[in-house]
């Protein structure tokens, strides 16, 4: 089925369903907000147990992560008489940091700006984004925005199982999103987008500018035509 054959009433926005944006937040970012009270738990418990110096190292590997820390993990080890499992669990988060800020910098090589494949953005779904702006020209219409986030939250919860089903909050979010990741960066460097999606990008990209500046100019002209009439409804 079509994504525009469904009821309004399965077109709903997180806005629509979570009962404040904090509750919403905590929700679509759980896992983060786990780790990051996990992280203040490991932090607290090695501070207790082994020290500042250990909880500091492990603290800022963590948060950091790198050849740096890398290097600091292996002096620690070497000259001081910290317990083992200090050692691991530093070990561990300096890891985990490096491998996810790889596999950032790759994704970045090999997309360009706009992508997170574990949200379940790739060529697809920016295609089918790109598609959805093209059929709704929504310009500054914030129920079309609305219904485009519908839209592509429902895609982007089948392209990962990282994802949720509630990726855009709602239509100005949609909108931001696509403004800070497509037009802009588009309009400065278009070179920077894949050679598969430029026409898709380029597309939607030119439709949307020039349906905001035709709402503009009749915005512009409704002030106008009021100012005129207000003018004419004074005595000469």
């Amino acid at each position: 089925m079509n994504l525009r054959q469904r009821s309004n009433d399965e077109l709903k926005c997180p806005r629509d369903i979570f009962r404040s944006r904090l509750i919403y937040e905590i929700f679509v970012h759980k896992f983060s907000t786990g780790f990051s009270l996990l992280a203040l738990s490991m932090g607290i418990w090695c501070y207790v147990v082994g020290g500042p110096v250990a909880s500091a190292v492990l603290m800022a590997s963590l948060v950091l992560g790198g050849v740096f820390l890398s290097v600091l993990l292996i002096a620690f080890s070497v000259f001081s008489d910290t317990p083992w499992y200090f050692k691991v669990l530093i070990a561990v988060a300096l890891y985990a940091k490096r491998t996810s800020i790889r596999n950032a910098v790759d994704e970045k090589l090999a997309w360009g700006d706009g992508f997170n494949g574990k949200l379940g953005w790739d060529v697809g779904t920016v295609r089918d984004y790109m598609r959805e702006i093209l059929i709704a020209n929504p310009g500054d219409d914030q129920a079309k925005w609305d219904s485009i986030a519908a839209n592509m939250n429902s895609v982007i919860y089948v392209k990962s199982w990282w994802a949720t089903p509630y990726f855009f909050y709602d239509g100005y979010n949609c909108q931001s999103w696509f403004d800070s990741r497509y037009v802009g960066p588009f309009l400065k460097d278009e070179d920077r987008f894949p050679p598969i999606l430029r026409p898709f990008i380029s597309a939607a990209v030119k439709s949307y500018v020039r349906n905001s500046e035709e709402q503009l100019q009749r915005l512009a002209e409704d002030v106008v035509s009021e100012t005129a009439s207000v003018d004419d409804s004074y005595p000469k």
